[in-house]
């Protein structure tokens, strides 16, 4: 979103917080602007020149920044917004979500620390750091990996004879990748890919791998619609580092999870506070497309096409 469509987004969210009426400040301020449906106060006007000194062309030509160029920038984005009101684009669900998500994002910024209050990381103990890492400790280890090399094809026949072959000692794995591949990258180095996790690799070997030996080759796996051979290189142990090895990252861990309760217990008391309750029937019905718009921006029939 560029800055004046921003702009206009700021300012159409501030007209909706004040309940479709026009930005104001209190009732004693000095009113500059007044239009159908709202006004522009003083201290409207001010809090408009700090937005506009964020904008380029006026951060580097401050001495376009005058009173009268504050008032008719201001000016023209509330009637921008009145006429968007006018013609109920707020009502567009597409509009309405563009709206709230930049609503909500400003004001989490703006009351976070009051919502969640900040945690010290120096006021978490080594007792508590040491008890996080116990029942975690599954994610502190480097589990197993395969070293392997692959040959990847879309003829299974052509696949098995190169199996055949490989086995029968008559060619190597490595020529074999080289030749046939279709994974060009991994072909340059003998059909290498390094090492990986089996959640990176296909279904199909997650079973076979654990219980193959050094330089074994695979039986033919699908994946993909293409066929693959793996042969087996090395196999690292799983690893499991210790407290002292991860006391940095565990300190992070906690603190993060800390948040994360935090913020739950937080929304709990929002939901309580607004009455919050969600149509589980409905939720089920809901289908991911694209909402039709509400209403669609009617033709000016003034007569004028000076947009000011």
């Amino acid at each position: 979103m560029n800055r004046k469509k921003l702009m206009a987004l700021v300012l159409m969210i501030t007209v909706v917080m004040q309940g479709l009426v026009g930005c104001s400040s209190s009732k004693t301020d000095e009113v500059v602007v007044t239009y159908k449906g709202g006004k522009l106060t003083a201290a409207d006007i001010e809090a408009h020149r700090e937005i506009m000194k964020r904008i380029k062309l006026f951060r580097d030509n401050p001495q376009a920044l005058t009173n009268e160029a504050v008032v008719e920038h201001a000016a023209n984005m509330e009637l921008i917004i009145a006429k968007a009101l006018k013609e109920k684009l707020h009502e567009d669900p597409r509009m309405k979500a563009e709206i709230h998500g930049f609503m909500s994002n400003m004001f989490l910024k703006t009351m976070q620390g009051t919502l969640v209050p900040n945690i010290d990381p120096k006021s978490l103990s080594e007792q508590q750091l040491r008890e996080f890492y116990e029942k975690h400790k599954k994610s502190y280890a480097a589990p197993a990996q395969y070293g392997l090399r692959i040959i990847k094809s879309d003829n299974e026949k052509t696949l098995k004879k190169l199996k055949q072959e490989i086995d029968s000692g008559k060619l190597s794995f490595s020529d074999a990748a080289k030749k046939h591949s279709l994974d060009k990258q991994s072909a340059k180095n003998g059909g290498y890919i390094g090492l990986r996790q089996l959640i990176q690799l296909p279904p199909g070997l997650h079973e076979d791998l654990p219980k193959m030996a050094i330089n074994q080759v695979s039986d033919i796996k699908t994946a993909n619609k293409h066929f693959y051979l793996f042969q087996l290189l090395e196999k690292p142990e799983p690893h499991q580092y210790s407290y002292e090895d991860k006391a940095p990252f565990i300190r992070n861990d906690l603190l993060y999870s800390k948040y994360k309760d935090a913020w739950k217990e937080t929304y709990e008391k929002l939901k309580k506070e607004f009455d919050l309750k969600i149509d589980q029937s409905a939720v089920k019905k809901l289908q991911e497309k694209k909402p039709e718009p509400v209403v669609k921006p009617q033709p000016d029939k003034s007569g004028t096409t000076d947009r000011g």
